[in-house]
């Protein structure tokens, strides 16, 4: 069972120009890959399949405001009391998923395995510049993820499924010794 994908090829048009020559089951498959994810690991399972079930794919729109206010971006008062105004978490899903189709653009898979695609009109950009790029990406969808986790702890009523982080890491620390 696949999930509802909750962005489509249209929705990047506002952040990055993809052309027109990329077919919508190219892009879905990383929408959705971003979705399992990116997505459902920064809010967790419930409040994520929440935002799915109250989600309509045909008019791409959320029966509640809460869920709309999520996705989409609005204004909002944090706790100190200070009008703030957040994006939406779409614009993390947006830049989580294009930084993994960067990633992806110059490699074919094949019976042979990983090829790198070959044009005779144009160059191959070099694998430093395309890491870069997509780690360009990915910085940019996280700075989206932590205004929503700054969205949902101002708006904890809301939304008391999300999974806030309880646990710290676990630091870990060797013996070095000489011989």
């Amino acid at each position: 069972m696949l999930d509802k994908l909750l962005a489509t090829k249209e929705d990047f048009a506002a952040f990055r120009d993809i052309s027109a020559n990329i077919k919508d089951s190219k892009i879905d498959i990383f929408i959705r890959e971003s979705q399992l994810i990116e997505v459902r690991n920064f809010l967790g399972p419930q409040l994520y399949k929440l935002l799915l079930d109250d989600y309509d794919e045909q008019t791409k729109t959320f029966t509640s405001t809460i869920y709309s206010s999520l996705w989409n971006g609005s204004s909002y008062t944090t706790s100190e009391g200070k009008e703030e105004i957040f994006n939406g978490l779409i614009n993390a899903l947006i830049y989580f998923t294009y930084s993994r189709f960067i990633l992806q653009q110059q490699m074919n898979v094949s019976r042979f395995g990983l090829e790198s695609i070959q044009d005779t009109i144009s160059e191959d950009t070099p694998v430093g510049a395309v890491r870069t790029k997509a780690k360009e990406a990915l910085s940019v969808a996280l700075v989206y993820q932590r205004d929503a986790e700054k969205f949902i702890e101002s708006n904890k009523t809301d939304y008391p499924t999300y999974a806030t982080k309880t646990t710290k890491a676990k630091k870990t620390s060797f013996n070095f010794f000489k011989l």
